[in-house]
């Protein structure tokens, strides 16, 4: 069972012979399948996920090959991606899952996966080691705050090496910016590139290293321009739609580059709001007390912080701001707890009403829960980008807002 409204598969008839791409989306209400899609796309299938989860790309195998998953969504949709994996192959093996990098929401589904499947999994040379030992402060998990379950990798797939499945190839290629060990996947033959955060329909995910003070908007570009020599006729991004305008997605990543460049504290900014979304998106709602204590403890914020300049005095009043225009922009809301607002507290004010509110972003299909209100501001559309380490950006309708919804993590 899909989790009834909690995941829906758009197109759930697709035959042995003739597999096209199929959109997921989690929440139900807003979902829709993207037609037409070009036939280049045949033989995989691609779920589309909402923030917290990235997308999925099923690589159907030949009779008795065994097909590979790429990258597996979030720990809390891991069951949700093996439902739907499930479904897809109608009893047919799955041999191996590649991530195409290893943040959260790439990666999470992982040890589900495995063990639903019993397949391989295999991730980039870069973080190996890391993820061998589980060194969550190396894996970015513990400095962000994030939750991702342990899994254990049984090999690499590295940069020049070539993936073949279903009678197509793969070929794995280096894709540093957002993460500096991500990889991309292309096939030549067919023309499809599955460009994970590296470039999006508008834009691309926070690029990490420049949080933690590396240089890497250089790296960026290159990549950039590494999927633009590629002469792509598809893009199947991390999060959003598939898409065919690679040349305009490149023009607009670009543009958002040169402006990160330009103002490298408005990336940085930027990167402390989708996270703090981020967040919200894993907890669904949460005490302002717990979120001051979470912001406190995960070491990229303070680091962050400080690269800034120390902004409004304090770390604390620095969250606490970022809150604040979150709410300003329509993405977070405050949820009072009516019982606690009684008696004593009667006539405390706003201070006093922050300290005991639920927070929740609004989403129109994201994760499941009756925290997550319905609907989305302009302003929230626009302030989103990716991203988490990560993305984080909630499914809206595409046209004169996908730009702003490709800005998350």
């Amino acid at each position: 069972m899909l989790g009834g409204a909690e995941v829906r598969a758009l197109s759930q008839s697709v035959s042995a012979a003739d597999r096209a791409l199929t959109v997921t989306c989690e929440g139900g209400q807003n979902g829709r399948h993207m037609t037409p899609y070009p036939t280049v796309l045949n033989g995989l299938q691609v779920f589309e996920r909402g923030w917290l989860s990235s997308n999925n790309v099923l690589l159907f195998g030949n009779a008795g090959e065994g097909a590979v998953l790429v990258d597996s969504s979030h720990t809390l949709h891991g069951a949700q991606t093996v439902a739907l994996v499930q479904q897809a192959l109608a009893g047919q093996p799955l041999r191996q899952t590649v991530n195409t990098h290893l943040h959260s929401d790439h990666c999470g589904g992982n040890a589900a996966v495995q063990r639903a499947f019993g397949c391989r999994i295999d991730i980039p040379p870069g973080e190996f080691q890391a993820a061998l030992a589980w060194d969550e402060s190396v894996l970015s998990y513990r400095a962000t705050g994030q939750v991702c379950e342990r899994f254990v990798p049984d090999g690499s797939v590295a940069p020049g090496q070539t993936l073949a499945v279903g009678g197509r190839h793969w070929q794995a290629l280096a894709a540093p910016g957002h993460d500096p060990h991500s990889i991309i996947l292309f096939d030549d033959a067919a023309g499809v590139v599955i460009c994970a955060d590296a470039l999006w329909e508008n834009g691309f995910g926070v690029v990490f290293p420049e949080l933690d003070g590396e240089a890497a908007f250089d790296d960026v570009a290159r990549t950039l321009d590494l999927i633009e020599s590629l002469d792509a006729r598809c893009a199947i991004p991390g999060h959003g739609a598939a898409f065919t305008d690679l040349a305009g997605a490149l023009q607009r990543a670009r543009k958002r580059l040169a402006g990160f460049v330009a103002a490298p504290d408005r990336h940085a900014r930027h990167a402390v709001r989708a996270l703090m979304k981020y967040h919200l998106l894993e907890v669904q709602s949460e005490r302002w007390d717990a979120l001051q204590s979470w912001f406190a403890q995960a070491a990229l914020f303070t680091a962050v912080w400080q690269r800034l300049g120390r902004p409004e005095g304090t770390l604390a009043d620095f969250g606490r701001r970022t809150v604040q225009d979150l709410v300003g922009s329509g993405a977070l809301a405050f949820q009072v707890q009516r019982s606690d607002w009684q008696g004593e507290h009667h006539g405390g004010g706003h201070e006093q009403l922050q300290q005991i509110v639920a927070l929740a972003l609004r989403n129109d299909c994201q994760r499941p829960g009756p925290m997550i209100q319905q609907g989305e501001s302009d302003a929230n559309r626009a302030d989103h980008h990716h991203q988490h380490g990560r993305p984080v950006e909630p499914q809206a309708d595409r046209g004169q807002h996908q730009q702003g919804r490709d800005e998350e993590k």
